[in-house]
This record gives structure tokens, sequence and C-alpha cells, in this order.
């Protein structure tokens, strides 16, 4: 089976699921920018995008977690030198 090509952009979808409206709305609105006319594909990307979002999401709430003491900054090379 031969992978299945799709002309929707990633940018285009990105913009398309932060829409605020729900329904034929938000429908309207995707296919207007994601160049589409079946609301399935509408909601098949956006529940796609729903998953990418919610993983970056999780990644960059563990990479803060790791971070023992977020906002700090490690020490200057000037103070060090001055001990």
């Amino acid at each position: 089976m031969s992978p299945v090509h799709c002309v929707i952009h990633l940018d285009t979808t990105l913009q398309a699921y932060k829409i605020p409206e729900k329904g034929k709305e938000l429908v309207d609105k995707a296919c207007e920018l994601m160049g589409c006319i079946d609301e399935r594909t509408v909601y098949r990307h956006l529940e796609g995008m729903k998953l990418a979002v919610s993983d970056a999401s999780l990644q960059l709430a563990e990479m803060v977690a790791l971070n023992p003491e977020p906002g700090s900054s490690p020490p200057r090379m000037e103070d060090t030198l001055k001990r």
C-alpha cells in the first residue's frame, strides 16, 4: 500500500485548530483555510493536530519538570573566579 499524499499543510491546520467556533461555523472556516470541502477531512486533521499539540505540551512539561530550578541560571565565569 502506497502512502497517501495530502495537500493540506500543517500551518493551515494549526490555524484551523485555533478557530474558536464549533460545528458548521468551524467546518466552513476550516475548509476555507485548509482548501477542503468535506467536514470529515476537517475533523480528521483537527483531531491529528489536537493529538500533536497535546503530545508537544506533555513533552514540554516533562522538560520543565526535569529542570531542577526553572528560572535560575548558572553562575557567571567572573563570579566563580572572584572566590
